[in-house]
Formats: structure tokens, C-alpha cells, sequence
């Protein structure tokens, strides 16, 4: 770790003891009561508290949208190198039209030659039915 790093991580577990400590001693006594319940009680302290709750929020929908986009942009890292990438790649290419002439040809060919056979097994049922 850095210094400046350091230094920082002190500075929040000072702050977060005496605010601990704060808290404590003003729950603890009786007139610390009073006084805080006098105090949740105004105006200035529901708008403090309608602000750290906004703030809260705020915080806790920007973490999960991090952790969102994180995970989606990894599983689309994955998906760049993988199997999954070249099957997307050749379905797109089918749909836009953009596959290669060679292809097209040899499927025309494929398909003549699937009709010639089935036009010589329709002639060779149709002499075996007239033979009967």
C-alpha cells in the first residue's frame, strides 16, 4: 500500500471511532435521550435524514449497477473469443446476405441435385404402381 493510502485508511477508522464513540456516549445517558429525541423531532433533522437515506440509496444503485456492468462486460469478453462469437458471426452473415458467393453456389448446386434424385425416385415409384 501506498502512504497516501495509509494515511487514509487511518483518517476513516478515526472518524469512524469517534462518530462510534459519539453515538455511544449519546445513547448511553439519559439526558443524551432527551435531547436526541427533541432533536429527530425538527425539521432540520427529517431533512438530514431524508438526505443520508437519498444518499444511501444513491450509493447502494450506483455500487449494484457497477457490479452490473462489470459482469455483463465480462461475460462479452467471453463471448469475443469463444465458439459462441464465430455462431453469431455466421448467423449474422446469413441474415444480412453478406455470405460468399461460393456458398450460394454450392447450395444451388445441392439443391438441383436433390431434385433430380427425388424426380427419379417419383418416376421409379410411378413405374412400380403402373407394373401393379
Amino acid at each position: 500500500m501506498s502512504d497516501e493510502q495509509n494515511s487514509q485508511d487511518k483518517s476513516y477508522v478515526l472518524t469512524g471511532s469517534l462518530i462510534g464513540a459519539g453515538i455511544g456516549f449519546l445513547s448511553s445517558s439519559k439526558g443524551a435521550r432527551t435531547l436526541l429525541s427533541k432533536a429527530a423531532k425538527t425539521e432540520a433533522a427529517r431533512a438530514l435524514g431524508f438526505q443520508v437515506r437519498r444518499t444511501l440509496q444513491d450509493m447502494l444503485i450506483e455500487q449494484a449497477s457497477n457490479n452490473l456492468r462489470k459482469q455483463v462486460d465480462g461475460y462479452f469478453q467471453n463471448m469475443d473469443s469463444g465458439p459462441a462469437q464465430k455462431l453469431m458471426e455466421a448467423g449474422k452473415d446469413k441474415l444480412l446476405g453478406s455470405g460468399n458467393k461460393s456458398n450460394d453456389q454450392q447450395a444451388e448446386k445441392e439443391n438441383n441435385d436433390l431434385n433430380e434424385r427425388l424426380d427419379r425416385l417419383e418416376k421409379m415409384v410411378s413405374e412400380l404402381a403402373d407394373k401393379k
